[in-house]
């Protein structure tokens, strides 16, 4: 998936400016695209969180998606899938069934892929994977199962 070029207010239901500011939490329930500065928490059910590149955030963030291309600070945990690209820098622990990373992203924390996530993976790719997550896959099942990951996400663009 291409990340989205244009975050003009009329592609997102809640826009907040570059020169914002904002602390406390906000729900929603759609989408948001923030290019400002906000500390809190943030939740959805189902929506979608853009955090853009001039974008300071220091929050913890429980939703569906969320895409990344500025400076986060928290913990995230979306249902479905974390998207980071250049320049993000993210400094926290983020679980997500689904979590892509691109060239340049800074990263410091903890990614985890829930047991759920992992079956579905394994179960497309055809390899059984550790059911605890302290485990180390050998040599070979880690070469194919990056070779599989690399295959599945490439094309998923």
């Amino acid at each position: 998936m291409k990340p989205l070029e244009n975050t003009s207010n009329n592609l997102f239901d809640t826009f907040v400016g570059e020169n914002t500011k904002i602390k406390g939490s906000i729900e929603f329930d759609t989408s948001i695209s923030i290019n400002g500065t906000f500390e809190g928490e943030i939740k959805s059910d189902k929506g979608t969180i853009v955090i853009n590149e001039k974008a300071k955030i220091s929050s913890n963030i429980k939703t569906s998606k969320v895409i990344i291309r500025g400076s986060f600070k928290g913990d995230i945990e979306a249902t479905e899938k974390i998207e980071a690209f250049k320049p993000a820098i993210i400094e926290g622990n983020i679980k997500s069934p689904i979590i892509k990373m691109g060239e340049g992203v800074i990263f410091i924390g903890e990614c985890v892929m829930d047991k759920t996530a992992r079956r579905e993976v394994s179960r497309k790719i055809n390899i059984a994977l550790p059911e605890q997550d302290n485990r180390v896959l050998d040599k070979k099942n880690k070469k194919t199962l990056l070779k599989s990951l690399t295959n599945i996400f490439s094309n998923d663009s």
